[in-house]
């Protein structure tokens, strides 16, 4: 019998994308251009897009990954690098920041963003990609 414990899967409390995540010397995260839908032209390319995840309850080791799924054909079009965090306070809440750039959707549509702890899905967010035909508002709203 194995006396090595099991780390209890982390919640989510946030899952935001935005298009710069800024940190100033006090620690401080200051999240701008918050990104809801893509909004892309025909090539489907995602312009340079930065994620922003809060983590809590969580103790212990963890390997975090972030993976974009393309709900119309269920394939998975997209994967973070992972992210390991170590986490010893329970009550402590962790952001984690993660850059996505080169994302190119297959199809408009629905899609969501998965995250993962320890190769177990923690929480899910839907967002929408469309094309635009001019290029004034072709980008990430």
């Amino acid at each position: 019998m194995s006396t090595q414990q099991i780390a209890p899967l982390p919640v989510c409390k946030a899952i935001l994308l935005c298009k710069q995540v800024v940190k100033d010397d006090s620690g401080s995260l200051s999240l701008t251009g918050l990104v809801g839908n893509f909004y892309v032209d025909q090539t489907l390319t995602a312009p340079p897009t930065e994620l922003f995840c809060q983590i809590t309850d969580a103790v212990g080791r963890y390997r975090l990954v972030v993976e974009i799924h393309d709900l119309g054909t269920s394939e998975v079009i997209g994967r973070s690098e992972p992210t390991d965090i170590e986490v010893t306070d329970p009550l402590m809440s962790l952001d984690v920041l993660m850059s996505i750039s080169g994302l190119q959707f297959q199809n408009t549509g629905l899609h969501d963003i998965v995250v993962f702890a320890n190769g177990e899905e923690i929480d899910r967010r839907q967002f929408s990609v469309a094309i635009v035909e001019d290029k004034i508002h072709v980008g990430a709203n």
